[in-house]
């Protein structure tokens, strides 16, 4: 079993084994690996090629006579259950039914349950206690949204333990979301004003300015940006067509004439529009996303930043002002937002129409526009020696 599609960046940063006889093999879709009873398994990240041995150690004597860990006799441990939960996530990569990066967001949660519970522990052991220590493990490095989806994921993990090995847990009342009130919270942190953006655009580098101008334009976020091919543009009309990576859902957007302006001063001669200066794509690896340390400098730079501010939040703000069109169906479909499954007009509906999207992003340019005044302020004010550090940042 291998993945056709490769996570974006994982390809150029293949690590060699970390010993000769390493057991293992990198396997482009970011974990370590080995072809077992002819079947390809995963034992974790390329960043712990210790526990991922560990893993594969305690597991290959079952995989090789070609079954699971042997739950009859209660032996379930969450690191075979980590293992199995990964290699069918990657099957359905392999398939089409989920993306690379989904299968990213899911590794990056399960492994951390599986350090903070303990790879050997057995499964059905677990109680109320050890989720309330998992969910504080997660909200140490994780805001509110992060941990929400954190706890999802772990939990979509047990509910396959319970499906595929008849094994449920007890979470207790403590493994939930966060609190309306704090999602509310978090929504408002998020909040970007037009003066800073503004601010932002003027000391941007060529590259990451295209990057905020599709980010407010169209509602783009860091992944959006990192995967937009050139064949996904059309400059000359003014328009992309590119469905959302997440989702795969078709959505297309006129584009600002600023916005095109800035794309057609980039380099054209790689398939990916944004790649940095050494060739690399500005993906999100497990723990480096280098667009939103990119804006995070920013935000430094003109005093802005502030936690829960982000990249991001020039998706939030163009969803925001966007809906205040009145047109919000088709802002929605700007956002690649999937319709809810009850939601049958929104189900049946094939297409926008296109001035409804004009008007749209008009809106949301009116809003920019009407707040140059900071920006203009810092755009003049840096002179020689801000233009030489704006080209600094995307060197990375």
């Amino acid at each position: 079993m291998t993945t056709k599609s490769i996570p974006t960046g994982h390809a150029t940063d293949k690590p060699k084994k970390p010993y000769p006889d390493f057991p293992l093999y990198a396997h482009r879709n970011g974990q370590w690996a080995k072809k077992i009873a002819g079947k390809t398994r995963f034992f974790g990240l390329w960043a712990d090629p210790k526990a991922a041995n560990e893993l594969f150690k305690a597991n290959y004597d079952a995989l090789k006579n070609g079954r699971p860990p042997d739950t009859t006799t209660g032996d379930l441990t969450v690191g075979n259950l980590v293992a199995e939960f990964l290699t069918v996530k990657s099957a359905r990569v392999h398939s089409g039914d989920i993306t690379p990066r989904t299968l990213a967001e899911y590794e990056e949660v399960v492994v951390k349950a599986r350090d903070v519970l303990g790879p050997r522990r057995l499964v059905e052991t677990l109680k109320p206690a050890d989720f309330e220590k998992l969910r504080a493990a997660f909200a140490e490095t994780h805001g509110p949204y992060r941990l929400a989806g954190d706890i999802q994921r772990a939990r979509t993990m047990f509910k396959f333990c319970d499906e595929q090995f008849s094994i449920r847990v007890a979470f207790g009342a403590s493994f939930k979301k966060p609190s309306a009130a704090a999602m509310r919270r978090v929504k408002r942190s998020k909040m970007i004003d037009a003066e800073t953006i503004n601010a932002l655009l003027a000391l941007a580098s060529p590259i990451f300015r295209a990057m905020m101008l599709l980010g407010i334009n169209c509602g783009f976020g860091n992944s959006d940006c990192a995967t937009i091919k050139w064949a996904d543009l059309d400059l000359d009309r003014g328009w992309h067509n590119f469905p959302r990576p997440k989702t795969g859902k078709d959505r297309r957007c006129p584009l600002w004439a600023e916005t095109v302006k800035a794309l057609r001063k980039l380099d054209r001669s790689r398939e990916l529009v944004f790649t940095t200066s050494k060739g690399n794509s500005w993906a999100r690896r497990v723990s480096h996303d280098p667009v939103s340390q990119e804006f995070a400098k920013l935000l430094r730079l003109v005093g802005r930043h502030r936690p829960g501010l982000g990249f991001y939040s020039l998706r939030h703000m163009f969803q925001t002002v966007g809906n205040k069109s009145g047109l919000t169906q088709a802002t929605s479909h700007i956002m690649g937002h999937m319709p809810a499954t009850n939601d049958m007009p929104a189900n049946y509906q094939q297409m926008t129409w296109d001035d409804q999207l004009r008007t749209v992003v008009k809106h949301v340019q009116d809003w920019l526009t009407d707040a140059r005044t900071l920006g203009q302020r810092f755009e003049q004010a840096s002179g020689e020696n801000g233009q030489a550090l704006a080209s600094s940042l995307s060197e990375s």
